[in-house]
């Protein structure tokens, strides 16, 4: 193990997230780390997934698993350079009061050793892929499936979202992203997922076989992330926030490369947003004769099913 590289991995990270208030990472202490000695600041806390320490201490947990997803999405899509060992022990949740007396929240990233760094061309196919998934743009996802190393490209956005591809284009459900591509958790639902996996398990293992490597890291990174966020009750919807992350980096990195597709981008996101400021108007709007909307519509919201 080369502490002085995990060093440099904090440091760079700890850059990444300069400015930004609710994200620490620790100092390294670079006069007293060698290849075998990593010496940093202590960072207190509580790990991510340690419900009841965080409901004792007043923690909101809908905010935490936002910031966690936010920070990782950041990573992701906009610096291609992420944690790639986010396990709950590596991630801390903590109060702070903020100079002005405001009270806050911090997200602490620890251990800096296992880190995927991705290419400028990897990063931007993997957003590109999840841009065609979340606007359910066959052309798009199949252009960068086929970027990524994957030509099989149905099963390769299914692998991703942990969905069948038929759900993912579920045009029905096109405005409703956490129901499209949210876990399943229904006894039902997860059978079919198991019976998809189990009829495409060859193809599944060459798809993995040719697919980028750094790739692996991701998908690695992503499954602890559903972990973590599904142990805090899945409060927020991840995918709003991978739309309004994807879309930055789409609008800053990619939209010169086809005109045409950046329009249809354009009046994709927008119709999104639109329609689901005209549908949570409905929601307030019969909630104030009683009328309640079911969990699963909240959830597409941000909202809280007793809100």
């Amino acid at each position: 193990m080369d502490f002085v590289q995990e060093a440099s991995n904090a440091e760079r990270c700890k850059a990444i997230f300069e400015g930004n208030k609710n994200v620490a990472v620790p100092s390294v202490y670079r006069d007293y780390t060698a290849e075998r000695v990593l010496t940093m600041s202590f960072e207190r806390g509580i790990p991510a997934t340690s419900v009841k320490e965080m409901h004792a201490q007043g923690i909101d947990l809908k905010k935490a698993a936002r910031i966690i997803s936010e920070s990782f999405s950041h990573m992701i899509y906009e610096h291609g350079f992420v944690h790639s060992d986010p396990h709950p022990g590596n991630i801390f949740v903590r109060p702070i009061t903020l100079p002005d007396g405001t009270k806050d929240l911090q997200v602490v990233l620890l251990d800096h050793g296992i880190y995927t760094d991705l290419t400028t061309e990897t990063r931007l196919a993997y957003t590109k892929l999840w841009r065609g998934i979340l606007t359910q743009n066959e052309r798009k996802i199949k252009e960068a499936s086929q970027e990524l190393g994957a030509d099989f490209y149905e099963l390769f956005a299914a692998m991703i979202v942990s969905r069948k591809y038929e759900d993912i284009m579920d045009e029905s459900k096109s405005h409703q992203m956490k129901s499209r591509l949210g876990e399943q958790t229904t006894s039902k639902a997860k059978e079919e997922i198991r019976d998809y996996a189990l009829y495409y398990h060859k193809d599944i293992v060459e798809i993995l076989d040719v697919i980028k490597r750094e790739l692996l890291l991701i998908l690695k990174t992503n499954n602890y992330l559903r972990a973590i966020d599904k142990r805090l009750g899945n409060p927020n919807n991840t995918y709003n926030i991978i739309n309004n992350t994807t879309w930055r980096v789409y609008t800053r990195e990619l939209a010169s490369q086809d005109r045409f597709d950046y329009l249809r981008e354009i009046w994709k996101y927008y119709a999104l947003k639109i329609f689901m400021a005209l549908y949570l108007l409905r929601i307030r709007f019969l909630g104030l004769f009683g009328v309640k909307a079911c969990k699963e519509e909240l959830e597409d919201f941000d909202l809280d099913y007793n809100e």
